[in-house]
């Protein structure tokens, strides 16, 4: 992704690392079913919707 900007044509995902005071992209992750921690890494966001 050029610096200016752009769209990303496939899917995309963040690093896994434990730098939590450093703002970062984060993999965000929404299913209707309670996290799964085995399916996560580090960083990693899951939101449960209904």
């Amino acid at each position: 992704m050029d610096k200016s900007g752009g769209t990303f044509t496939g899917v995309v995902t963040a690093q896994s690392n434990t730098s939590y005071a450093t703002a970062q992209i984060h993999n965000v992750i929404l299913n209707t079913t309670d996290a799964v921690l085995g399916s996560m890494g580090d960083g990693d966001l899951w939101i449960k919707y209904v």
